[in-house]
């Protein structure tokens, strides 16, 4: 899990997430430190969110390797192209 150093200690921003009205695309890897238990409230609370776990990463997928690096740009992309589908405002997905 990941721990704040003194800066961002005590700070919060989970109970305004509902306040996000745009569409939002949240990422994680299958090794990052920021890990679903970590991601799961801003999924639970953001109204048009999609949410996806680049298998086999790190933090920084975009450094992982060139695959890795292609899959997170599609990902990018195809958000930036499409959005969160209006009939799934909540979308999971694992590549």
């Amino acid at each position: 899990m990941f721990v704040a150093g003194d800066t961002l200690k005590g700070w919060d921003i989970v109970p305004r997430l509902h306040q996000i009205t745009k569409e939002s695309l949240l990422i994680n890897s299958g090794w990052d430190t920021s890990t679903d238990s970590c991601n799961e409230p801003y999924f639970q609370r953001i109204a048009k969110v999609q949410w996806v776990t680049l298998s086999e990463c790190d933090h920084m997928a975009w450094f992982s390797g060139e695959e890795q690096r292609a899959r997170c740009l599609r990902v990018v992309q195809e958000f930036l192209a499409v959005g969160v589908e209006a009939n799934e405002a909540h979308q999971r997905l694992t590549l």
